[in-house]
Formats: C-alpha cells, sequence, structure tokens
C-alpha cells in the first residue's frame, strides 16, 4: 500500500494562481471632460452630456424614450436598467433645451413616419398585446431613434404593415 501511494505522489504537481490585475478606471477631469464634449455635435453631443449629467450607461441612454423624461421634475427615470431595476436619476438643467428640441424633432420624424405607413416602435410583448396602439404614440418614441429600419426587426412586418 505504501509503495502504491509512493507512486501516487510523483503525478501530483504543485502549482500557484496567478494574481489578477485589478483594473483602473480611467477617469477624466472636468476640464477634459468639457473639451470631449465641446468637440462632438448634434445628438451625439446631447447623448454625451446626458450620459455626463445623470450617471446613464450609454445602453440606458440610448433606451429612453419620450415619456422616460421630465423636464418639469429635471429626471429621467430608466427601467429595467444594467442591474434589472428601475431608478430616477437627475436631468441636468443645462441639457432641459436641448432635450426639448430633441423631443420636437423626434415628434417631426414620427409624424413624417406615420404618414409613410410606419412610426411603431418596439414595445414588451405583453404591453403590446394589452395597448396594441400604443406603440404609435409620441411617449413610446425613441429619444435618439434610429435613422433606418433594420429589415431583421422582429417587428418589422407589423409596423411596415407588411
Amino acid at each position: 500500500m505504501s509503495s502504491g501511494l509512493s507512486a501516487l505522489s510523483c503525478f501530483i504537481i504543485k502549482f500557484t494562481l496567478g494574481k489578477v490585475q485589478q483594473r483602473v478606471p480611467v477617469v477624466l477631469s472636468r476640464e477634459e471632460v468639457s473639451r470631449v464634449i465641446s468637440a462632438l455635435q448634434g445628438q451625439y453631443k446631447l447623448i454625451a452630456q446626458i450620459l455626463y449629467g445623470s450617471g446613464l450607461r450609454l445602453s440606458e441612454c440610448l433606451r429612453l424614450r419620450v415619456m422616460m423624461v421630465d423636464l418639469s421634475r429635471l429626471s429621467l427615470t430608466v427601467f429595467s436598467g444594467n442591474d434589472g431595476k428601475d431608478r430616477v436619476t437627475v436631468l441636468p438643467e443645462t441639457v432641459v433645451s436641448a432635450i426639448s428640441q430633441q423631443i420636437h424633432h423626434v415628434k417631426l420624424l414620427h409624424q413624417q413616419d406615420i404618414v409613410m405607413g410606419y412610426g411603431g416602435v418596439y414595445m414588451p410583448p405583453a404591453l403590446s398585446r394589452k395597448y396594441p396602439k400604443e406603440r404609435y404614440e409620441l411617449k413610446w418614441q425613441y429619444l435618439f431613434p434610429s435613422t433606418r429600419i433594420r429589415h431583421g426587426y422582429p417587428y418589422y412586418s407589423t409596423i411596415a404593415g407588411a
């Protein structure tokens, strides 16, 4: 028995795990952030201002809908954020006029889309069944809509009327 254990012991390899390096986040100074934002234009500048001023993640910002913006309370409501929870965050006063212009722009685009037979947006399936016409309401439109229709879109046939 002892000869069997000694034979096994020659196959045991000793090793140590390498240390995992911590990633240190890159933090820009206020002046650097100001220079970056001032170099941007149009909706990209507004998106950057919202990200910086509200603390939103990029995906949360791009999923904002018109109804999630409360200009009177200076707040944004984020549904099912990165952690799966809903939350309300601040809206910087400096972007109120730009967001008002963006909402007006979305309204004009939405009106054009309705005339062309489009204008519906994705809604969660349960809400879509409960409120089938809500997808055509302005409040459900994305604050930063796509400039093109994707043909792989799961609800394309219902939106395009095909």
